[in-house]
């Protein structure tokens, strides 16, 4: 035990002596850091300058803060976290074990206190390669305005939507994965939800229907909400579709809670055609 505890004192002086090593870093300063701009080079050609190439470019680049990285490296990077993370807490094990056993108090503080930061950097690392996975849900959500707008002047509606949320940022797996059952639903909100403008000016509502497309942070999940002004689902004529499509039997007692709930029943639909909009029912995704 006694060569164990000179082994971790020196390996302590090393640690010091190479923070001692170290430069200073320079300070902060207040001053936002001034933007890059291009750099101009030499003013018009002199004569026979052409042979020695000099100002031949009026301009270079301006630097990029931005870097793109392949999405399979950002997993692997992702899972070399993962096991980081893995031998960090058997680390802060061992250690406390270690420390608990040891004689002199200076050493068992010291390695302490090392774990403790390795335990501090590998949490931040992970939470940096996970906000590196992001990408605001923008990225979906710009293409269904032109979509809403487009199905609205084929079906002779008039629909606003409503977007709020599109900084949410989501992983980069679901982005993916989310934007086809989110045509579904909106296809949904614009085929079954609103009504035409002289049926919906007859019920008392504006000519003009709304539908809401947002999304909210709520811990470590994401809500994606989709809402319409429309006349609401009929529970009767999804009982009765039910009924016919055999999904549940004529006499089966139902609230209408639960009956509604049978739209999400894989390949149910209330339509009784096909159509490009609507009618095939629910095709699941998982994200």
């Amino acid at each position: 035990m006694r060569g164990l505890e000179d082994e971790l004192g020196a390996l302590s002086d090393l640690t010091e002596q190479a923070a001692e090593r170290q430069p200073a870093a320079a300070p902060v300063s207040s001053r936002p850091a001034p933007k890059a701009q291009p750099l101009a080079t030499r003013g018009p050609v002199a004569p026979g300058d052409e042979k020695k190439g000099v100002g031949t470019l009026q301009y270079v680049a301006a630097r990029s803060n931005l870097l793109r990285v392949e999405f399979p490296k950002l997993d692997q990077l992702l899972n070399l976290v993962g096991e980081l993370i893995i031998y960090r807490t058997k680390l802060q094990q061992v250690g406390k074990r270690l420390a608990e056993s040891l004689e002199a108090r200076g050493t068992a503080q010291d390695l302490l206190t090392a774990v403790g930061q390795v335990s501090s950097v590998s949490a931040q690392l992970q939470e940096m390669v996970m906000q590196i996975r992001m990408l605001p849900i923008r990225h979906v959500f710009e293409r269904f305005p032109r979509m809403v707008r487009d199905l609205a002047r084929q079906q002779g509606k008039e629909i606003e939507l409503i977007i709020e949320g599109e900084g949410t940022r989501v992983d980069k797996a679901i982005i993916d994965e989310i934007g086809e059952p989110l045509v579904h639903l909106l296809r949904n909100s614009v085929d079954h939800g609103i009504e035409r403008p002289d049926v919906r000016v007859a019920a008392g509502k504006t000519p003009t229907g709304t539908v809401l497309l947002s999304a909210a942070q709520e811990s470590n999940h994401v809500l994606i909400t989709i809402m319409d002004d429309g006349a609401g689902i009929n529970a009767s004529a999804v009982r009765r579709r039910a009924v016919e499509r055999g999904i549940i039997k004529p006499d089966q007692p139902l609230s209408e809670r639960e009956a509604m709930q049978l739209i999400f029943a894989q390949g149910f639909s209330t339509a009784t055609e096909v159509t490009e909009v609507s009618g095939r029912g629910w095709a699941w995704t998982s994200c």
